[in-house]
């Protein structure tokens, strides 16, 4: 259980630098900024991935966690709800930004707005 708020606040860690780097990818996509582009959008890329693999550890060590203790199921359901939570936010996080993401591509592209 020790590695689940460290994993939680990485990922929330990342979700806020993702969020910064995808205002800053679309300021200079729109000339607003100085900068590459293609270079913000592959670190993009990468911290993305990173999210992602520290949201499936997160899922991992929650599963891991139960399995190990042996608490009351009343304990163990108010934890998992609460804990439930928070991966679902992160996950929705992670789907959501590599949609913008996503978009941003298709829009360099062909040059259209999602």
């Amino acid at each position: 259980m020790s590695d689940l708020p460290r994993l939680h606040a990485s990922s929330t860690r990342l979700i806020l630098g993702l969020r910064d780097g995808l205002e800053r990818l679309e300021a200079t996509e729109h000339g607003l900024r100085p900068g590459d582009p293609s270079i913000l959008a592959k670190d993009l890329q990468v911290k993305l991935a990173e999210l992602q693999r520290i949201s499936r550890e997160l899922d991992s060590s929650w599963r891991m966690a139960l399995v190990r203790q042996q608490t009351a199921k009343h304990d163990v359901w108010k934890r998992w709800n609460k804990l439930q939570k928070k991966l679902t936010f992160c996950a929705h996080r992670c789907e959501s930004i590599a949609a913008e993401r996503q978009c941003g591509s298709k829009r360099q592209q062909i040059g259209q707005s999602c």
